[in-house]
């Protein structure tokens, strides 16, 4: 089966979701969130002046404490790694969205609040993002919409009904609607800009959609707009930065992936993609839902892994999730999926997933089985690397 549970969560790492997941240095961390305070019988962030670490080898996990500016605690925003660094960006924080910038030293665990120029986006969250090269790029989210950059009007401007303290910025309106703005940051300059796309096939704006990239092109997937889930894939030529929508070349709906939001969107190879769960287009959690988004031929393709999960053995809190965090790995075809709601949000107090689902589509190759052999027996095979000096295999081994 392809999917699997291979390791409990221990009682100090809480289960949550809305959080920032990413992979380095084969460990999986884990960052802020919500999760389900026992204490207060509610809804709480997750102190964000910490990293949960997990080695997916071994079933170890470890927090690390972090110093510096501290950021407030915080979910919907979003991660990825550059350069040694883990860059977080937007979220929400005590009910309100964010625009700061944090870069946390994954060597000395030193967190900053980044000054930065530029076209700074609005506070937002919900959003997507990706790396390439020095750069970490953002797309979409729900944020405000008076006094910030537009692009050839891509907002859809809407008055929400949730509950915003509009002092937290200082005097702008309280307008929020969802984005299809194209951000960039450079990590060098510190400085933002608004990216210029080719608009014919320009995505409508969205939050709460997936993303990934694979070499150049980058592909999303979903969100919500207005009242609707959406199930539509697009791709970004990061070359050309053009954008192409992708449809099936059939007209069997049962087939396809239904509209949805709060997924995950991982790749497995150069031309297959792992679709998550998620919430569905009424308000459903997705149940037994993952799909694979097949490229390798000249027609797009969605295989239903329906039947994998239904038959794998797992619990419905181990299998369905939605708004949790995926991250694949330098193992060709595998992905670890961490936290989410397991039942829909408009339930009170829905549970929690407590476990990390791993999704393999091959065996591990033997060199990575070596290395869960010596992981696992360190301190029998501690000395003899130290005797040979190999200092990589020991950071490899060690991690962060």
């Amino acid at each position: 089966m392809p999917f699997s549970v291979d390791f409990p969560i221990p009682p100090f790492v809480k289960p949550r979701c809305g959080h920032v997941a990413v992979y380095y240095k084969e460990r999986v961390i884990l960052w802020g969130g919500y999760y389900n305070d026992p204490t207060t019988n509610r809804e709480s962030y997750i102190n964000c002046d910490q990293l949960d670490i997990y080695n997916p080898y071994t079933g170890e996990w470890k927090t690390k404490r972090l110093t510096g500016t501290l950021p407030s605690n915080n979910c919907c925003s979003v991660g990825c790694v550059l350069n040694g660094c883990l860059y977080v960006f937007g979220g929400e924080v005590n009910n309100c969205t964010s625009s700061k910038l944090y870069a946390i030293d994954l060597k000395t665990f030193l967190v900053k609040l980044l000054s930065t120029s530029g076209d700074i986006p609005s506070p937002r969250n919900k959003l997507c993002c990706w790396r390439e090269g020095n750069k970490m790029y953002v797309f979409g989210g729900y944020c405000n919409m008076r006094d910030y950059v537009h692009e050839n009007g891509p907002y859809k401007i809407v008055k929400d009904t949730f509950s915003y303290r509009v002092d937290l910025f200082e005097n702008l309106s309280s307008c929020y609607g969802w984005s299809n703005e194209l951000y960039q940051f450079d990590t060098v300059r510190n400085e933002w800009s608004l990216v210029h796309t080719d608009i014919k096939d320009l995505p409508v704006p969205r939050a709460a959609h997936s993303c990934v990239k694979i070499g150049k092109k980058v592909y999303i997937f979903g969100g919500r707009f207005q009242e609707r889930r959406r199930n539509d894939l697009f791709c970004l030529d990061m070359q050309s930065l053009t954008w192409k929508t992708l449809k099936p070349d059939t007209q069997d709906c049962e087939n396809e992936p239904v509209g949805r939001s709060w997924h995950t969107l991982s790749p497995i190879n150069r031309d297959k993609l792992l679709l998550y769960g998620g919430l569905g287009s009424s308000g459903e959690l997705l149940e037994n839902d993952a799909w694979i988004i097949d490229f390798s031929d000249t027609i797009l393709k969605f295989r239903n892994l329906r039947p994998s999960l239904e038959q794998s053995g797992l619990t419905t809190e181990e299998k369905n999730r939605l708004w949790h965090g995926a991250t694949h790995t330098s193992n060709i075809g595998e992905v670890h999926i961490s936290g989410g709601y397991a039942d829909t949000i408009f339930r009170s107090r829905p549970p929690l997933s407590r476990n990390v689902l791993t999704f393999r589509d091959r065996p591990l190759p033997l060199y990575k089985l070596c290395l869960i052999k010596i992981m696992r027996q360190l301190k029998f095979y501690e000395p003899v690397i130290k005797s040979r000096g190999d200092g990589e295999l020991m950071d490899l081994i060690r991690g962060i």
